[in-house]
């Protein structure tokens, strides 16, 4: 097993990290940061509840090793961006069209909320930001909605 550190900066803060080189980010994550909005369900990146903002680009934590996160990245996840404004309304739209839900997909849907902030939402725009993004109790199509709404 090849361990290595680095930094993360995460909720405003930097934190060292040391981690198992094959660990995927996301279990890193979890048991390093206490992130809990993202989670491990399909596990192999179709699903999109693992999504979590890396540098500002949306990545898929449960495919991405620890040894291919660069030293000093900026990390992002709902539970630091639920303040946000396209956050907070994309995420009011999807609930609001049907509350009763798991919410497995709030963390990707915020973090697809934010990585689309400022741009104009064209059908392409949403196809390509949702290709690997689904709601596993209603589908995608949910999810876009609040996305075209917000």
């Amino acid at each position: 097993m090849s361990e290595s550190t680095r930094r993360l900066r995460y909720a405003g803060e930097t934190r060292t990290v040391t981690a198992d080189d094959k660990a995927a980010l996301i279990d890193v994550v979890y048991v390093a940061l206490g992130v809990r909005s993202s989670a491990r369900a399909c596990g192999n990146g179709r699903c999109g509840s693992c999504r979590l903002l890396l540098e500002g680009e949306p990545v898929k934590a449960c495919e991405l090793a620890w040894a291919d996160v660069p030293d000093g990245a900026r990390l992002e996840s709902y539970e630091t961006l639920k303040r946000d404004p396209a956050v907070k309304l994309a995420v009011a739209e999807f609930t609001r069209e049907r509350p009763t839900r798991c919410r497995m997909c709030i963390g990707a849907l915020a973090v697809t909320a934010r990585s689309l902030a400022g741009r104009e939402l064209t059908g392409e725009v949403l196809d390509a930001a949702l290709v690997d993004v689904t709601c596993m109790c209603t589908g995608r199509g949910s999810l876009r909605r609040a996305l075209e709404r917000r």
